[in-house]
């Protein structure tokens, strides 16, 4: 059920349509109009972008190969090149375990503690 609520959203997002229909953004549309948290409507937007971007996250999604918070946390990582293996790799994973996949993808330099003299 969630994949044509993902697709519809996209579509929505795509033409524009939450702002056709009064609605300021696809986040506004998601709380008041269809009474999502804001936590879920975060989450499904940007799953449906990325699902806009790389139609298999659909399927997927449907086939509950992977669900939409991984979906939403890998989408600014998913590339042309990249979407067919790392897809597959973030299904079915828990948040700590994407959150690994996530630091082996893009990995964050070492913070060093700054000390100043006063």
């Amino acid at each position: 059920m969630l994949a044509p609520i993902l697709a519809h959203l996209s579509e929505i997002d795509h033409r524009g349509a939450a702002l056709a229909a009064a609605f300021p953004s696809l986040f506004v549309y998601c709380t008041r109009q269809l009474g999502y948290s804001e936590a879920e409507a975060y989450l499904r937007i940007r799953a449906a972008r990325a699902a806009r971007r790389f139609p298999r996250i659909l399927r997927m999604i449907a086939r509950r190969e992977i669900h939409v918070t991984a979906v939403a946390r890998i989408a600014p990582h998913l590339t042309p090149k990249n979407y067919r293996g790392l897809l597959p790799k973030a299904g079915r994973r828990t948040q700590e375990e994407l959150q690994r996949l996530i630091a082996e993808l893009a990995p964050e330099p070492e913070c060093r503690p700054v000390i100043r003299t006063l």
